[in-house]
């Protein structure tokens, strides 16, 4: 699952955290494309965002792909 992020704050900090924790990222669209090799569905995307500390955090934008279920798409700031 690829899920797009802008980095408000300590854009460099949160680049290395996330690569640091297996996250793949891809400059595309004003931000970046992120994949990580063990999340296949938003919700794990979100497990792994929250343990990383960045689902709720200011310093980040995070745009969920549509769901394949519902094709609706979420934000979360």
């Amino acid at each position: 699952m690829t899920i797009h992020i802008e980095f408000l704050h300590q854009r460099q900090d949160l680049r290395e955290l996330l690569r640091e924790h297996g996250w793949r990222l891809d400059k595309k669209n004003g931000g970046f494309a992120a994949e990580h090799p063990a999340v296949h569905d938003q919700a794990a995307a979100r497990q792994n965002l929250q343990a990383l500390g960045l689902l709720t955090s200011a310093a980040v934008r995070i745009e969920f792909g549509p769901s394949h279920r519902s094709g609706i798409r979420s934000t979360v700031n």
